[in-house]
């Protein structure tokens, strides 16, 4: 289930959450969810949320205000228009009194989309605001590819309320009436993640009335390692379609970027398939305190011989391109404390959350990398875990390919790293660039990897070296002489 918020002429994925309006543009976000009927094929719900408070409204004649949004959808395969939709969506004024605000109007629809590489088109207004500047579009690509001899996960619906159906409409599935949650960013007065997904051909796969292991947890997004708090499991027997309906509360789940997995193994517990979906929470209330490490043993492991403290502290701060949110802001806090055995145990029990079998083996492979990376990106000034390229280079690992310009009459110095798999990404690129031309300190300009800066103006500011541009608008210098950098981010 991808979420984005959508604004002026444009969109913005979500890697972080920043209220952003522009003009008096309608705002709204857009999701989707993907799954299959047995009888009926694939097919995608589509979920787009209009931000009441940005609307414009009309007096009716029995004294109520209404609003309306004018929205285009469109679906195309191979140029060919396979659906197309145009519609107002009437929104009747309405104030949350707890909020004191208006409330958002959600459009929901239920598309059939057979299997294929399918182009998505959406446009909406306010009708009453004729400036064409305020249209909002975007446009994505959606891959549908479901099949009835291989067990498969449908997207997954992240869940705002449900109650159980009793007249069926398109919000109906299971048994229950499913209001979806538009958005992927958990603030912290929402204190549950509440999540429906469906598996496919269980039964044709593993035989009829096979039992088999449904895993379903929460991992850091920056490191992949699962949450002990937030990890279950369930046994299902094999069917047609078998549903995971469910939610972890979330009153202790830290600030920071996660994903919620799901993992489906047969019964030697082998994984068959899997599936991910990205979020974000804020809980600036919840903080890791010393106490939660009072449990953690330090004898005869890899941290009891450290000893000098500056030396903890220095394993400690490395450790920041790896780290979830809430235990950089642990560390940060435990070094200006430098109580030696809080930090022992701290580097203990991080290491031991992804891989209890041998946490000192990983820190020794993790360990001879940031000296790698201090080696290649330190500077005068700067560790190399401190620099974008050496944090990105730890929470990912080597790219498959890194293109490098240093001469390009009008853009700075600048490299581009190409991952052919992120995690669960696949082709995500990162550019960085020195646009001091002195101290060899690439930052991060742009990357389409999710939860990384995301800066759909990167490469006019990269071109900025010598070249005047005066139209803000435009993003890049057509005329820029000797550049490569379109050639070398289209074919890295």
């Amino acid at each position: 289930m991808k979420t984005l918020k959508l604004t002026f002429l444009g969109l913005l994925f979500i890697h972080a959450f920043p209220q952003i309006t522009l003009g008096s543009t309608v705002q709204g976000y857009f999701s989707h969810a993907i799954f299959y009927s047995p009888t009926d094929g694939p097919y995608i719900e589509t979920y787009l949320a209009i931000n009441g408070n940005t609307l414009k409204y009309t007096a009716a004649a029995d004294g109520s205000e209404y609003g309306e949004v004018e929205i285009i959808m469109i679906f195309s395969e191979n140029d060919t228009i396979k659906y197309f939709d145009k519609y107002d969506l009437r929104c009747a004024k309405t104030i949350d009194a707890k909020k004191k605000e208006v409330f958002t109007f959600m459009d929901r629809k239920r598309i059939s989309l057979p299997n294929g590489i399918h182009h998505f088109e959406l446009q909406f207004r306010d009708k009453s605001d004729n400036d064409k500047k305020n249209i909002v579009n975007y446009s994505d690509v959606f891959v549908v590819n479901y099949t009835t001899d291989s067990v498969s996960i449908s997207d997954i619906e992240l869940v705002e309320s449900y109650v159980k159906t009793e007249t069926k409409t398109n919000i109906s599935k299971s048994g229950y009436d499913i209001n979806p949650f538009v958005s992927n960013f958990y603030s912290e007065d929402r204190n549950a993640f509440t999540f429906y997904s469906e598996i496919y051909n269980t039964e044709m796969v593993f035989g009829k009335g096979e039992q088999y292991l449904v895993y379903y947890f929460i991992e850091s997004q920056d490191s992949y390692a699962k949450l002990d708090k937030f990890r279950r499991f369930t046994k299902q027997t094999s069917a047609e379609v078998n549903v995971l309906f469910n939610k972890f509360p979330l009153e202790e789940l830290p600030s920071g970027n996660y994903n919620f997995v799901i993992e489906l193994r047969d019964r030697d517990n082998n994984l068959i398939t899997s599936k991910r979906q990205f979020f974000q929470r804020s809980n600036p209330s919840f903080k890791m305190s010393p106490e939660d490490l009072q449990h953690v043993g330090i004898a005869n492991t890899f941290v009891e011989p450290m000893n000098d403290i500056e030396v903890l502290k220095e394993n400690i701060r490395c450790l920041h391109p790896i780290a979830s949110t809430y235990e950089r802001d642990f560390a940060d806090r435990q070094v200006e404390i430098a109580d030696k055995e809080i930090m022992q145990r701290f580097l203990y029990h991080f290491w031991s959350v992804r891989n209890l079998a041998d946490p000192g083996k990983l820190w020794e492979e993790y360990h001879a990398q940031v000296l790698r990376v201090d080696e290649q990106y330190g500077t005068i000034i700067k560790k190399g875990y401190e620099s974008d390229r050496g944090r990105v280079f730890l929470q990912y690992g080597l790219p498959n390919s890194i293109s490098v310009s240093e001469y390009e009459p009008s853009s700075y110095p600048y490299e581009i790293w190409h991952y052919y798999k992120l995690g669960n990404q696949s082709n995500r690129k990162f550019i960085f660039y020195d646009e001091s031309m002195v101290t060899g300190d690439y930052e991060l300009l742009h990357s389409d990897a999710i939860g990384e800066p995301h800066d759909p103006s990167w490469i006019y500011k990269l071109q900025k070296r010598n070249t005047v541009i005066k139209d803000l608008s435009r993003q890049y210098n057509p005329d820029h002489y000797g550049g490569n950098v379109l050639n070398l981010y289209g074919n890295p």
